[in-house]
């Protein structure tokens, strides 16, 4: 079975969400299904994680939520581990978020008295390296499970610039770069949705540039071809 982890980029979101703030007027949604339904579906039908199990004939679990960082799916995963949920015959894909969900979001309460005993800071408009640091912590600890847990995790960027360190079963470009044909380029990529996406490629993102449902079959046949030699 496969076991997946991340933000919207594995949920599959398609930025159309009925009722959804965000969700582009000219564009509205025509499928009829409340948000939980939809995410659902998205997860276990479009997302590139759910083209991969079916490709490999294996089940899925897709524990990504939407615009989260990578602690609370670092400490789903552990839950899923210990509780034996995920065994050896199993496989982790892990997709590592931007780093400045996780610490460095706590500067958006600017509550000193909280955040001083989990930063470092030289003033609240530095956040310096801390997003990294977290992301490096996050790797760090997810190649320790693979080994204390004898299970396959495979570590992915999603959109964020990628850290240039040695970790096993970590591949150092991100999703974009799958997409965009530019994986190995070491290219810095801004927040998703303000990504230049290149001529050509247009069809293969949202409007709010997640991975289209195009986009994710790409992403599956890279996986596929690269990390299951299929």
């Amino acid at each position: 079975m496969i076991h997946a982890f991340g933000d919207s980029f594995v949920v599959g979101d398609q930025d159309d969400y009925i009722g959804d703030a965000n969700t582009n007027p000219n564009n509205p949604p025509t499928h009829g299904m409340n948000e939980t339904e939809r995410t659902q579906y998205l997860k276990y039908n479009v997302s590139f994680a759910a083209l991969i199990a079916k490709q490999l004939n294996t089940g899925l679990k897709n524990y990504a939520v939407r615009g989260t960082g990578n602690y609370p799916q670092l400490d789903m995963l552990w839950n899923q581990l210990v509780d034996k949920n995920i065994t050896a015959d199993d496989v982790v894909l892990f997709g590592v978020t931007t780093g400045i969900r996780d610490r460095a979001g706590l500067l958006d309460y600017k509550d000193l008295s909280k955040s001083l005993s989990v930063l470092h800071l030289a003033n609240w408009d530095d956040i310096g390296d801390i997003p990294k640091v977290d992301q490096f912590y996050v790797l760090s600890t997810l190649t320790q499970l693979s080994v204390a847990f004898g299970v396959r995790i495979i570590k992915f960027n999603l959109f964020d610039q990628a850290l240039d360190f040695e970790f096993n079963d970590y591949l150092r470009g991100t999703l974009v770069d799958i997409l965009n044909d530019t994986y190995g380029q070491n290219i810095a990529h801004p927040y998703h949705d303000q990504l230049k996406i290149p001529a050509g490629y247009e069809a293969l993102y949202t409007y709010k540039k997640h991975p289209s449902v195009q986009g994710h079959q790409k992403i599956a046949r890279w996986f596929l071809k690269n990390t299951f030699n299929e």
